[in-house]
C-alpha cells in the first residue's frame, strides 16, 4: 500500500490538523511506515479457518447479575454544590 503527500493533507484535513511542511513529511514517513508494517503482517497470513474463534472453553465468565442496595437520591446529591428538583445541575456547554 502507498500513501503520498496528497493523503497525508487529506487526512490531515479529516482530523483537523494543521501541519506545516516538516510536518507533513515526517508524518508521510510513519505512515508509509506504518502501512509497510502492514503489508508484512499481511503476507504472513495464514488459513485460520479450522481455529476456533473463542480460545477460551469458558461458557461464562461473568459474575452472576445480583441486586444490591444502592445510594438514595439524597446521598448522592449531599455533596453537590448545585441540584435542583432532585437532580445535579451542571453549566450547560455549547460547542
Amino acid at each position: 500500500m502507498h500513501i503520498d503527500l496528497n493523503g497525508v493533507k487529506y487526512i490531515a484535513k479529516l482530523a483537523c490538523l494543521e501541519l506545516d511542511e516538516e510536518e507533513l513529511s515526517t508524518t508521510l514517513e510513519r505512515l508509509e511506515a506504518v502501512l509497510d508494517l502492514c503489508d508484512k503482517l499481511e503476507s504472513y497470513k495464514e488459513d485460520l479457518s479450522d481455529v476456533p474463534a473463542h480460545l477460551t472453553y469458558l461458557i461464562n465468565s461473568w459474575d452472576e447479575d445480583s441486586v444490591e442496595k444502592s445510594l438514595s437520591r439524597d446521598d448522592a446529591l449531599k455533596n453537590s454544590s448545585n441540584t435542583r428538583s432532585g437532580l445535579f445541575m451542571v453549566p450547560k456547554i455549547i460547542d
